[in-house]
């Protein structure tokens, strides 16, 4: 344990709190807000570099192409591949 974890005042808000004002002020949970930061990084690597699809999700936080995949055509409406084919063309 570190000192400053022995020093950090408590918490005021219990997770569950956190959760719930997080979703409201946000309106996305903490995962889906993260989610989306990821993948309009991975869109911004998808139209400025050559980097493979894989490449683009692995520097993007998604450790699972497939899973990257699914979320991104979740999102734009088109595979990864797809997007970054219109907007280099």
């Amino acid at each position: 344990m570190s000192i400053e974890k022995v020093n950090a005042p408590p918490p005021t808000k219990s997770e569950s709190s956190f959760y719930r004002s997080f979703c409201r002020i946000i309106g996305y949970t903490p995962s889906a807000y993260l989610t989306n930061i990821r993948l309009r990084n991975a869109e911004q690597l998808l139209r400025n570099s050559s980097l493979p699809v894989s490449e683009a999700a692995l520097r993007c936080g998604f450790y699972d192409s497939s899973y990257f995949c699914t979320c991104f055509n979740k999102v734009y409406g088109m595979s990864p591949h797809r997007y970054r084919n219109r907007n280099n063309a």
